[in-house]
């Protein structure tokens, strides 16, 4: 497999020191240091300095909040940060897909693909309301299943499932 030349932006973030993002503010983090290996290389990429316990408590209850809050933001409003979110996905694209090759020990063009451009597609997808209803009407047909808790989901569920599970991209 052969290296990819890694943007300038991406080399200044992997030699940055990274700690902790909570409630909006990056602060050092107070645990152990630990390295951050690419797999498909064995070799360290960056340093992460892990949450103490008061960090890590501060930040499910910021998250907690940021929770209680998007649930109580008017629809449109939620469209219009998912949108922003697309764009500044699609704007760093090639970034983000190098940090994710890095990261996950895939290639650039499954990173790319599969991480960004469909995060982008999901998230603009959902910003404009279009998975809204299918999912209730879905959901509300769940009882005519006989012998089954689950109906077969359709495929755009099972996918936006499925980065969800693997690196937690998904917008659903």
């Amino acid at each position: 497999m052969s290296e990819i030349t890694l943007l300038a932006e991406v080399t200044a973030f992997l030699r940055q020191p990274h700690g902790q993002f909570i409630a909006g503010q990056r602060e050092a983090g107070r645990g152990a240091p630990f390295a951050v290996i690419n797999p498909a290389t064995g070799r360290a990429i960056a340093e992460v300095t892990a949450a103490d316990s008061d960090q890590a408590d501060r930040a499910m209850e910021s998250a907690r909040q940021a929770f209680s809050q998007w649930r109580e933001m008017p629809t449109l409003a939620r469209g219009a940060l998912l949108l922003k979110l697309a764009d500044t996905l699609a704007e760093h694209r090639e970034a983000l897909a190098q940090l994710e090759s890095l990261c996950s020990g895939k290639t650039i063009t499954l990173a790319r693909m599969l991480e960004l451009d469909q995060s982008v597609a999901f998230l603009r997808y959902f910003a404009a309301g279009r998975g809204k209803s299918p999912v209730k009407r879905w959901m509300s047909r769940c009882h005519r299943w006989p012998g089954r808790n689950i109906p077969p989901l359709p495929a755009a569920s099972r996918l936006g499932w499925w980065l969800a599970s693997c690196r937690g991209t998904s917008p659903s």
